[in-house]
């Protein structure tokens, strides 16, 4: 099975819009790999977080960091592959045992608010070959604990991870299973989304989210309140942004730009306050294709 990977490296507090100053990102490329967790890398994309070293936990010959483009870039189009047109998106916590942040309850709850935001109602100016993406109040299918034992690096192991959750649940070509862990994990990401292909020939697509406060303010920590009101700012700004483009370019066939980068990356350092019906959330904008700008929210 191949393991493919889109990831994001959301930068620190000190480095958002509205907080001053801004940062570089880099765009890296790895050689397939054949021993971690029977999963190869064919392609990673990543935006390191504010202070990140660029360096790998395991043998690679291509690491190359670049420049995030700082000049305009073209905007996102569809390439006619599949997008996740009815979301249905599931939620795993895969052996958690600790948890001193209090992510698991604060995820949990951004979850159960996320579908039929005005927020994700930014995706509903995006289709694919059968239609407009929908946006409804139902998205969210649940949580579950997946009591395997988590590795030490969980994300070396993914494609087990996420075969379970889809077992659990049952198959569906418009699911999204999102993985979370209460550890950081080898190669420093504050989130990714890929997906993979499982026994039965489907491509399963999936959102991984270690755990986000061992990163600080490097990957959101107190992007918008401060002190403990902060804490998991990270937390939603990660998780909603794989969760948009996972939606929007499951396969890496649907909505990208020319240079690969996703509605989300397009808005990475852009940050703000959106309310649920559970709650208040740190989030980031998105693309708008009909405003050609970041927003935060989207008419219903």
């Amino acid at each position: 099975m191949q393991r493919y990977i889109f990831a994001v490296f959301l930068l620190g507090s000190a480095l958002l819009a509205g907080c001053g100053g801004s940062g570089e990102v880099g765009s890296v490329s790895r050689q397939p790999l054949n021993n971690i967790g029977q999963v190869d890398i064919a392609h990673v994309h990543s935006l390191y977080p504010s202070g990140h070293t660029a360096s790998v936990a395991f043998n690679s010959s291509a690491f190359k960091p670049s420049p995030f483009p700082t000049t305009t870039i073209d905007e996102p189009t569809y390439y006619g592959g599949p997008v996740l047109q009815y979301p249905r998106i599931y939620l795993s916590y895969w052996d958690w045992t600790k948890d001193p942040a209090n992510e698991r309850p604060y995820l949990l709850s951004f979850m159960q608010g996320l579908p039929g935001s005005q927020w994700l109602n930014i995706l509903t100016q995006y289709y694919g070959t059968a239609g407009y993406i929908a946006n409804t109040s139902h998205e969210f299918k649940g949580s579950w604990n997946d009591p395997n034992p988590e590795p030490s690096q969980p994300d070396t192991q993914l494609t087990a991870a996420v075969e379970r959750v889809e077992a659990h649940f049952g198959y569906d070509q418009n699911s999204l299973y999102v993985i979370a862990v209460d550890v950081a994990q080898s190669q420093d990401e504050c989130a990714f989304h890929g997906y993979i292909t499982d026994a039965q020939g489907h491509n399963v697509p999936y959102a991984f989210l270690p755990y986000e406060s061992a990163f600080g303010t490097a990957c959101g920590q107190n992007a918008m309140n401060p002190g403990a009101a902060g804490i998991n700012d990270g937390v939603s700004i990660n998780a909603g942004h794989e969760i948009a483009e996972a939606i929007t370019d499951p396969f890496f066939t649907g909505w990208e730009t020319s240079d690969g980068f996703e509605l989300a990356d397009m808005c990475k350092t852009t940050v703000g306050l959106q309310g649920f019906t559970t709650g208040q959330f740190a989030l980031q904008g998105l693309w708008s294709d009909t405003n050609l700008k970041c927003i935060f929210w989207y008419p219903q």
